[in-house]
């Protein structure tokens, strides 16, 4: 990767991310972009546009060179007759006042860049609805919270050697912002070393590794990047054009003539309207033993539509009617499917333990004991557009030891529906689950009495008591929420690197003995593994009657990043009211 013909990158996997650095798992350790020299758009010296400029910085370090930013700004727009306007109030984010800019310059923000989420709600829009983005230098360490936010950027700010002159290789000279330099661009400045870069990045400069004095390369970036590292590049991500450059530290930069066509030219690329971007699209599709639905090219889950042909433990464990993986929209797995200690778990299932029928006790949730099993029958529908993507299946409780030979007990239909991805309150998506159980017969069926019965969750085979939380709706965690009852339990731990990950369950008001008891392991059980079950028949049984449906609803939010108490207690009224009104 030394030599001067450039023209990829290999990177590791637990380095170079797709929205977050838990994507890369997905990749199965390393990716190659490949960084395509295309002729993408022809200059034009006089192009009619509104350009926003924002400088907002939250707590901590500012630059001093924003006053010298915005003159060179307001310049850059004057020399190409754009209007423009230079604002630090995050207040200037409304609907109406953002769709008046054709770009949006971000220029050396950092830390908390917006006051409110309506605010972050409105940018995110503004980039939905086909909006350009610049961002300049410092901007990579702004909304370090928000995984939306790097992803549309490209990357997150880690560190910074001392500033010092290095030099840049030139990946692409058919761009605007490129297009006048040679193949080696010296300059001076902070070479920006950054995490979570989205593998869609289209890189146009990378800083020369070998040309810089760094006592900490080691520490990171270390090897995987080779001798270079992006520190240029454009992206079309959800909608938007992103520009962003990491130069442009010192004041006195924003004089340079070519500096300023550096940023003119990112600024006219932002500017056009991308025709070629088609937006990701949810889509199911069948293959063998299992339903898949993605978004664009992501898995975001699997359901198991017949029994298993390779379990782990053998023949007794070929479980089926279950959701796993179940994935962030990033890649990273928050589901665990048949852990060591507990073979008979799958992601996320929802079995009764025991069921009484006919004078019959049949076991159905450890069906390895060879009594009784939920095993799916068929998927009836499945379908996708813009907005959801929905699945229907029917399976059987089959009591495998009847009198006479196996026979069904009792009926289910699960409806399972997942909407796209959205940004708030972190970059995540909804799946909701609906539950019918019917007689088979004539017989009534008991679902009995038991500590653990029903929808259940296993987490993530990386989350243990030291990697994880679990917080209830009323306030409880991993040590004090079994046996007490619950709206909504979230559960969040750690990927990789600094990474988080979660999962909110919310299960509706509608379901029997509601809110339904929790059964969860605390930090003593296998090293306080994720284990999680709502159970309407924790403290009684319930009797299902011939000729009716029963119906359990949920919901889970599956998200990249960090859900507090707050948001989790709005997602689970959000739910609610909408079903209400169904």
């Amino acid at each position: 990767m030394g030599n001067a013909g450039l023209v990829s990158f290999e990177v590791s996997a637990e380095r170079f991310n797709h929205m977050t650095c838990n994507a890369i798992e997905k990749l199965n350790s390393k990716m190659i972009i490949i960084v395509c020299l295309l002729g993408l758009i022809a200059h034009s010296s006089c192009s009619a546009g509104n350009v926003l400029i924002y400088t907002k910085n939250g707590k901590g370090y500012v630059h001093e060179n924003i006053p010298a930013s915005i003159e060179c700004l307001k310049d850059i727009c004057a020399k190409n007759n754009w209007t423009c306007e230079a604002s630090d109030d995050p207040s200037i984010f409304t609907a109406e006042k953002i769709k008046t800019f054709d770009v949006l310059v971000f220029s050396n923000t950092n830390n908390e860049t917006f006051d409110t989420d309506a605010q972050k709600k409105v940018f995110k829009d503004y980039i939905n609805n086909g909006g350009g983005f610049v961002g300049i230098h410092s901007v990579c360490g702004s909304e370090r919270k928000w995984p939306w936010f790097r992803a549309n950027l490209g990357g997150k700010f880690v560190r910074h050697p001392k500033l010092q002159e290095f030099d840049l290789k030139v990946i692409d000279h058919d761009h605007p912002s490129t297009s006048f330099l040679g193949d080696i661009w010296k300059w001076e400045d902070e070479c920006y070393f950054m995490n979570h870069l989205n593998p869609d990045i289209h890189v146009l400069l990378a800083a020369d590794l070998r040309t810089i004095d760094d006592s900490k390369k080691a520490e990171y970036p270390g090897e995987i990047f080779g001798n270079y590292f992006p520190l240029c590049w454009y992206h079309e991500f959800e909608g938007g054009r992103q520009w962003y450059t990491a130069l442009g530290h010192k004041p006195e930069y924003y004089k340079d003539e070519t500096f300023r066509k550096h940023l003119a030219g990112g600024i006219k690329w932002a500017m056009k309207r991308s025709k070629s971007f088609k937006p990701a699209k949810l889509k199911t599709e069948v293959s063998g033993e299992k339903l898949t639905i993605r978004y664009g090219q992501d898995q975001l889950l699997s359901y198991q539509a017949k029994p298993m042909t390779e379990p782990v433990g053998g023949e007794m464990y070929k479980g089926s009617n279950f959701i796993h993986p179940l994935k962030t929209p990033s890649g990273f797995c928050v589901t665990g499917s048949q852990p060591d200690d507990h073979l008979h778990h799958f992601g996320v299932w929802w079995p009764w333990k025991y069921l009484v029928t006919e004078g019959r006790k049949v076991l159905c949730w450890e069906l390895q004991r060879g009594e009784g099993m939920v095993q799916a029958r068929r998927i009836v529908k499945h379908n996708a557009n813009d907005d959801n993507a929905f699945f229907v299946t029917e399976s059987e409780y089959i009591d495998r030891k009847a009198p006479g030979g196996p026979k069904v007990i009792l009926n289910e239909t699960a409806e399972v529906t997942v909407a796209k991805p959205v940004g708030f309150p972190a970059r995540g998506y909804f799946v909701d689950i609906k539950i019918s159980n019917r007689c088979a017969s004539d017989s009534p069926v008991e679902v009995l009495k038991y500590r653990y019965s029903g929808f259940g969750f296993r987490g993530a085979e990386s989350w243990d008591k030291d990697t994880s939380i679990i917080l209830t709706s009323e306030g409880r965690d991993r040590d004090n929420s079994n046996f007490t009852r619950a709206r909504w339990i979230l559960v969040e731990g750690n990927t990789v690197e600094e990474c988080r990950a979660g999962v909110v369950i919310m299960s509706h008001p509608d379901n029997f003995d509601s809110p339904q008891l929790l059964r969860t392991w605390n930090s003593g059980m296998t090293n306080g593994a994720v284990f999680i079950n709502f159970n309407p028949v924790q403290e009684m049984s319930w009797i299902l009657e011939p000729g009716k449906d029963y119906v359990q609803r949920y919901r889970l939010f599956i998200y990249d990043g960090s859900v507090n108490a707050k948001q989790a207690e709005e997602l689970w009224k959000n739910y609610t009211n909408r079903l209400k009104t169904e």
